[in-house]
């Protein structure tokens, strides 16, 4: 298959795609690592409550955005693991990503 042809049957996923996840030990570490390296300054986005978390945000254009994601220093520890493996990573990482879908219940079959 041509590379034209590939980006050409990517372009739905794009369209759809709602975030990408990069998470870290050290929220800000991974901030500034990301800021480093594009030159793009991270908006702080907020404290994920009692799971020891945290995370600042990137717009990628249209609805689509970054989220970092990090142990929160504000907060106490969890009782368990952090999401995302965070307690494990020794350098931040793209983790996951998520798509947006029109109906919830359809795309999963329900």
């Amino acid at each position: 298959m041509a590379f034209g042809a590939l980006v050409q049957q990517g372009r739905g996923v794009l369209d759809r795609l709602d975030h990408l996840v990069l998470a870290g030990p050290d929220l800000e570490q991974a901030v500034a690592w990301f800021a480093d390296l594009t030159g793009v300054p991270p908006a702080r986005g907020g404290s994920h409550v009692g799971l020891g978390t945290a995370n600042c945000l990137v717009g990628l254009g249209g609805a689509a955005y970054l989220e970092i994601i990090g142990p929160d220093p504000e907060q106490p520890s969890p009782d368990g693991p952090r999401p995302f493996g965070l307690d494990e990573l020794a350098a931040p990482q793209v983790i996951t990503w998520a798509m947006r879908v029109e109906a919830l219940t359809s795309a999963v079959g329900g």
